[in-house]
């Protein structure tokens, strides 16, 4: 009798088989110890495909450029995760990553963007973090592909706190314009997924905060339809011996997936042939994450020898048959013996090493037990950024590891790091576009590119082996009969990371004619943000229904702007939105001529000082002049030198402050500056001669010491002499300090 017990739970299903020539069954007691959930990264059940980033669709951020401020994209964002396409993730038990990206390809000139992520795990899937996997913030150079994960702007944790969205907050970096920021984090499967088949709850999503906003990406874990077929250890249990024959009980493991399906059991004599094939017909639900098979074969008394057997589990739906490893065991009235195997990794990188049949994950388990003669395949996969380089001991070389459980067995798996990725793909992706009607999109991007596209409505271009580093676009409007159709943003960027995908997409919306009409004697300029229109050149300009657009008028030299008229009105710029055709007129006034008059300044007496201008232009020394305008108010201030004083104005300024003068008429002005009176104690000596006065407000003698500082220690001198010229002490000149 075969009897599948579902895992959890204690419901069971029983089923009968049919009765065999050489085999017969009996009912035998329950399997040995429970099956633990085994945690694989590749296939069980054939070659697997290789572990990669799978990411989900992009974000765009908008932004100005901050210079033309023309509409761009200022950050592109995604999700995703590592693992594979085929029907090997994720199962039950499962250690894998999740990574969220952002990159700054818009603003050159801003410095950059504080680039942060919410992570919202899959239904399912937990956090994993370990020493082992730690969560991995990256910041990648787009330009050559070098990545940092010290700089001092990157911010991360092992520990997550609650982002301003709502989610898993690991940390942020200021990340510069050209530069991509990573968090890469950790996660457990504890459940299967349905991927597209499956709930909303059941994608990854991430919010990117930026300083220009959030947005929303998001990835389904995606898993195909599959089914997995594995053995505990020891899979074949003697039972004893009767009159009917000698029993043994064979135990599979069946891993559904939800999906429903029959489980049969093949047994031979000959290693892959199987005489008595299709046994144990079990029929597994779809209400269950796996179930437990056991079969109890009774042999003939007088047989010694191999058996050879297999589980498989063929799905109702499809027809998809999923084979299970070739077991054996020797029928001696004996239990199965057992082996041990144990994996060990080597080398600069890091990744996983399974087992088929399951059981061992180096990572978490690197020692296993299973039944002597079981058929072994091993699998290694690699982390992102490492590579598999090859096996040692019981197998060699980097290809498929497969050998049979004769002995206890060791083998080793070497993980080196890769070099940076320096190639990736491009997928231009204009949206809008009329059926009948084509985008013409100009790219460039790093290594010379430069490729123009011309994409029919409702299709889109990929580009494959490009160099990693940013593309910028430029989208031309496209024009259907009397109509024009214009794009946002009309120049869009990309970041395209060493193996990684990036996407220039631009939306095409019905656009709105502005034309601008220039009026008046005078010349000038009329600019628009977004920056369609320039007129001069371009005096007519598309955009989309509904844009918001702002005029600005600059008059040339020699005019000036007198205001606007049609859509616009005054004198200052002029915003309209498009929700319809519109016309405006700049009209732009001849200048009367500038006339100027002449300011004269000169300086009397015997100090020194400086005469300086508002607004500027005169900046005396000995005497200057300078031609202001005729409509300007000027005002004069005179500064004493040190040991002057300045008495006061004559010419046209009077007084002994600040002078203004109106220069409608050339005007002149003179300002007076007296010395110092320093006679000596017998009045003979009148110590160090005063600098002249067009010397300037602060004459200076070598040693750096003023003309006042001198003065100062002079007179000091002076009070110390006797009879003789001796000098100040030391004493004095250190209690002298000179500012």
């Amino acid at each position: 009798m075969a009897r599948a017990r579902r895992r959890p739970g204690p419901a069971q299903k029983v089923f009968v088989l049919r009765a065999l020539p050489l085999l017969g069954v009996r009912n035998g007691p329950s399997a040995a110890a429970a099956l633990a959930a085994a945690a694989a990264l590749l296939s069980a059940t054939g070659a697997a495909a290789q572990a990669r980033w799978l990411d989900g669709n992009f974000g765009f951020v908008p932004g100005s450029a901050c210079v033309t401020w023309n509409a761009e994209t200022e950050v592109t964002t995604y999700a995703g995760y590592w693992g594979t396409t085929n029907g090997s993730f994720p199962r039950t038990g499962d250690v894998s990553y999740v990574h969220a990206a952002g990159a700054v390809v818009g603003n050159p000139c801003s410095g950059g963007d504080v680039i942060g992520f919410d992570f919202f795990l899959p239904a399912g899937a937990s956090l994993a973090v370990s020493a082992q996997n730690p969560v991995r913030c990256i910041a990648t150079r787009l330009s050559d592909g070098s990545t940092t994960t010290t700089d001092p702007n990157i911010h991360c944790s092992q520990t997550p706190s609650t982002g301003n969205a709502g989610g898993l907050f690991f940390g942020y970096a200021v990340t510069p314009h050209g530069w991509v920021f990573e968090i890469q984090v950790p996660v457990e499967f504890d459940k299967a997924l349905h991927g597209l088949a499956g709930t909303a709850a059941e994608k990854l999503t991430v919010v990117t905060s930026s300083a220009n906003g959030p947005r929303t990406v998001e990835q389904f874990v995606t898993v195909p339809l599959r089914a997995i077929v594995n053995y505990p250890a020891p899979s074949a249990t003697y039972l004893g011996t009767d009159v009917s024959g000698a029993h043994y009980q064979l135990t599979s493991y069946i891993y559904n997936y939800f999906t429903a399906g029959v489980a049969t059991l093949d047994v031979g004599t000959v290693s892959g042939t199987y005489s008595n094939p299709n046994l144990a017909p079990a029929n597994i639900p779809d209400t269950a994450n796996g179930f437990y098979v056991n079969t109890n074969l009774t042999l003939s008394a007088a047989y010694a020898g191999q058996i050879y057997w297999r589980t498989k589990f063929v799905v109702n739906a499809t027809g998809a048959t999923f084979n299970g490893p070739e077991q054996s065991f020797t029928a001696n009235g004996q239990n199965a013996t057992s082996y041990t195997l144990t994996a060990t990794k080597n080398g600069t990188g890091s990744g996983a090493v399974s087992s088929d049949p399951q059981g061992l994950n180096c990572g978490a388990t690197c020692s296993k037990t299973f039944t002597a003669g079981t058929q072994m395949t091993l699998t290694a996969s690699p982390s992102p950024g490492s590579q598999f380089t090859g096996w040692a001991g019981a197998c060699a070389a980097a290809g498929a590891c497969t050998f049979s459980m004769s002995a206890n067995t060791a083998v080793t798996a070497t993980f080196d790091t890769l070099p940076p990725v320096t190639i990736g793909s491009l997928d231009i992706v204009p949206s809008g576009v009329p059926a009948t009607a084509s985008a013409s999109i100009a790219v460039t991007g790093p290594g010379g590119f430069n490729t123009t596209y011309t994409i029919l409505g409702g299709r889109a271009v990929s580009v494959s082996d490009v160099l990693a580093g940013q593309y910028d676009a430029v989208a031309a409007n496209v024009v259907v009969g009397a109509d024009t159709w214009v794009p946002r943003p009309a120049r869009p960027s990309a970041a395209v990371l060493g193996g990684g995908k990036g996407t220039i997409a631009t939306t095409y919306s019905l656009g709105r004619a502005l034309t601008v009409t220039k009026a008046g004697a005078g010349a000038g300029t009329v600019m628009s943000n977004p920056a369609s229109l320039s007129c001069g050149a371009t005096c007519t300009a598309y955009f989309a229904d509904g844009e918001s657009v702002t005029l600005t008028a600059a008059a040339a030299a020699g005019s000036n702007f007198t205001g606007w008229s049609g859509a616009c009105s005054g004198a200052s710029t002029c915003t309209l939105t498009m929700s319809a055709a519109a016309s405006a007129t700049a009209t732009f006034g001849v200048a009367p001529p500038q006339t100027t008059n002449t300011l004269s300044v000169s300086k009397a007496g015997a100090g020194a000082g400086t005469i300086t201008s508002a607004p500027a232009g005169i900046d005396c020394g000995t005497s200057c002049s300078h031609a202001f305008d005729s409509t300007l108010t000027v005002t004069l201030t005179a500064a004493p030198a040190a040991g002057s004083t300045f008495t006061g104005w004559s010419g046209d300024c009077a007084g002994a402050g600040a002078c203004s003068l109106a220069m409608s008429a050339a005007h002149t002005a003179v300002a007076t500056f007296a010395g110092a009176a320093d006679a000596g104690p017998s009045g003979t000596d009148a110590g160090p001669t005063p600098a002249p006065h067009g010397g300037g407000g602060c004459s200076s003698v070598p040693g750096g010491f003023s003309v006042a500082a001198l003065v100062l220690l002079g007179a000091l001198a002076r009070r110390r002499r006797g009879s003789g010229p001796s000098a100040a002490s030391p004493r004095d000149i250190r209690n002298l300090h000179i500012n």
